[in-house]
């Protein structure tokens, strides 16, 4: 197809081998223009025409085909997902236009065809999860925590984490719905035993926070529950920093903070006495108020505070601004306070990376959790030269720790045991080794594999039928070498994978060649006790070093070696430390019901949240 472009205007025309949509551009919009011009025209209107006009052949006039055409919808499906952008997008005028600058043979789906496709797309990832969770055969853990949306609807949202086969760490959202009613332990327990009920999930191991009714819920259900560490630390720092000295210092800097924030032209003078007496690191800074919920706001108040305190002292002796200004030096800290500020900030500095180390959701975490603890215990430790007031606060948080990280410390030993770099727990006392050894053992002998391992045969048997009705005991399997595979395969006559004599006889050989390490004294025995098995692979697991491996690629390539252990470290190390996966989900669904999008249902506000989360992941 060809078109014609105006040199004057830039409009465009379909050119059909005449020249009537050109004349009659030019006779409407340009009459004048070519009279003031004197451009010739003759009878018959012509000569005029290609001098006006530039001729442009579309380099593919077909029409847009139904593959392409899915893959735009597709791509347009994926950027409403990933921005959260309202539904109604589709219809807007401005992407319309936008499109057909791109490509005019393209036209956006309407409302509800984006609708049906976002619902197939939806569809098919929940399967792809529910599948994936089938292959989780040791064991999930979950998170769950509540919150209220902008319309005062309440809604309880649930992430699961597990270790695939590949072991890779693995979380996704599981749902975002309507909470009915009010937050007692049975209205809990109830919803989310419908929610483990609907994706197959069997005895999680539950994170959450602290709240009474959350414990309740989860002692209702006979399940094992973990509490949310970095809700405990965020518990430790605010009952420590409750005290009189510390709320008369944090209450003066929150007034310095409020009126820079409020006055425009306090701003501009502390922005230019930064450029006057600050390095060019701490210049453009601007203070930071603190909010009563999250203590690592008011050290960041604190840390910013100490960085302006010269910067802030001029400001506020400049005779341009008010009489408050002049009144607010009274609260510019003083020599002795800024001490008491300094010490704060470095204890706390550490309670904040503490709460990032223990909050990731791609990386194993809950073996971290006691390092993090003696790491914590170390910086609170009192000194002679501390002042008072520092003490106190150190006192009240070494009571805190204590009192805090007590119950549920067994889970934490057990994870801190199976994980490649903290599994010599050197930072722990003797007995709380012995402690977690011991843990290891128990949990190992939980889920055994059923019956026993075979270690001999005589040689009439390894020649038996293979259809006989003998079950074939379990073994400890080797993992296959796809490189060894393609070799047997391209060896001409083989057939070990389609003869199950052949493939008996292989399994066979694998396990004798690990009997010296598997059997122990029972190799002139016909079998070994299951009991015996776990105890010596828990015993050569514990002694043996990890090296430079540090993740669970350590476990992906030893899994073979220690199968039962394996299975308990699958379990263990996918336990989050904290509920920070599902709080995220807060802050994302603030994003989605706002002021403008308040009516949206809740199915679609699930929808969304699942999507957004689930297709990054």
């Amino acid at each position: 197809m060809e078109f014609v472009f105006c040199k004057k205007c830039g409009n465009k025309y379909k050119f059909n081998k005449n020249t009537t949509n050109m004349q009659f551009h030019l006779d409407h919009q340009h009459r004048g223009w070519i009279a003031e011009n004197h451009i010739e025209q003759s009878t018959s209107k012509q000569s005029s025409i290609p001098t006006m006009f530039k001729r442009q052949v579309k380099e593919d006039g077909r029409p847009l085909t139904a593959d392409k055409k899915r893959k735009i919808d597709e791509k347009l499906c994926d950027m409403i997902i990933d921005k959260l952008l309202p539904l109604n997008f589709v219809e807007s005028d401005s992407l319309k236009r936008f499109c057909c600058e791109l490509d005019e043979r393209y036209t956006p789906p309407g409302r509800k065809a984006i609708t049906k496709k976002l619902d197939e797309k939806y569809e098919n990832m929940r399967i792809a999860l529910v599948d994936d969770l089938n292959k989780c055969l040791y064991g999930v853990s979950i998170t769950h925590d509540a919150w209220t949306s902008l319309n005062t609807e309440s809604y309880d949202t649930v992430t699961v984490h597990y270790i695939n086969s590949e072991w890779k760490l693995k979380s996704a959202v599981l749902q975002t719905k309507l909470f009915p009613g009010s937050h007692t332990a049975d209205n809990i327990a109830r919803h989310l035993q419908t929610t483990l009920e609907t994706w197959g999930i069997k005895d999680p191991i539950c994170v959450t926070d602290n709240a009474a009714n959350e414990k309740k819920a989860f002692q209702i259900m006979n399940l094992t529950r973990v509490g949310c560490y970095g809700h405990k630390i965020n518990l430790i720092v605010k009952n420590s920093l409750n005290l009189p000295e510390i709320n008369k210092i944090l209450s003066r800097g929150r007034s310095i903070v409020t009126f820079f924030h409020q006055s425009p032209l306090a701003s501009d003078v502390l922005q230019q006495k930064q450029k006057l007496l600050l390095e060019s690191s701490a210049q453009g800074h601007k203070l930071i108020q603190d909010v009563p919920t999250r203590w690592n706001s008011s050290l960041d108040m604190l840390k910013r505070l100490l960085e302006q305190s010269a910067a802030l002292q001029a400001t506020l002796l400049d005779k341009s601004l008010s009489k408050r200004a002049s009144e607010l030096q009274r609260n510019l800290y003083t020599y002795e306070e800024m001490v008491i500020v300094g010490h704060l900030v470095e204890v706390l500095e550490g309670f904040k990376t503490a709460t990032e180390m223990l909050s990731p959701e791609k990386t194993p975490s809950h073996h971290l959790i006691l390092p993090v603890m003696k790491k914590l215990c170390q910086g609170i430790l009192i000194e002679e030269n501390d002042i008072s007031i520092v003490k106190k606060v150190k006192k009240e948080m070494k009571s805190q720790l204590e009192d805090r990280f007590g119950p549920e410390i067994d889970v934490a030993l057990i994870a801190s045991l199976l994980h490649p770099k903290t599994k010599h727990l050197s930072f722990l006392s003797t007995e709380e080794r012995e402690k977690a050894h011991a843990l290891l053992l128990v949990e190992a002998k939980k889920d055994r594999v059923t019956g026993c391992v075979v270690i001999k045969k005589e040689k009439d048997e390894e020649n038996q039928d293979a259809t006989s009705n003998k079950p074939v005991p379990n073994l400890p399997e080797l993992s296959d070498d796809p490189e060894s595979l393609n070799d047997q395969e391209e060896r001409p006559g083989n057939k070990q994978d389609s003869d199950p004599v052949q493939a008996s006889k292989k399994r066979k050989v694998e396990c004798d060649w690990l009997d010296d390490i598997i059997v122990g004294d029972y190799k002139e025995a016909g079998h070994i006790p299951e009991d015996v098995l776990t105890e010596q692979e828990v015993q050569r697991y514990l002694v043996e070093d990890a090296g430079g491996n540090t993740g669970l690629d350590w476990w992906k390539e030893k899994e073979i070696f220690y199968p039962r252990v394996a299975k308990v470290a699958k379990k263990f190390l996918a336990i989050p430390a904290s509920s920070v996966p599902s709080e995220r989900v807060f802050s994302l669904a603030g994003n989605i019901v706002r002021k403008k999008r308040s009516q949206l249902s809740p199915e679609n506000v699930d929808k969304m949240i699942f999507l957004h989360k689930n297709s990054k992941a």
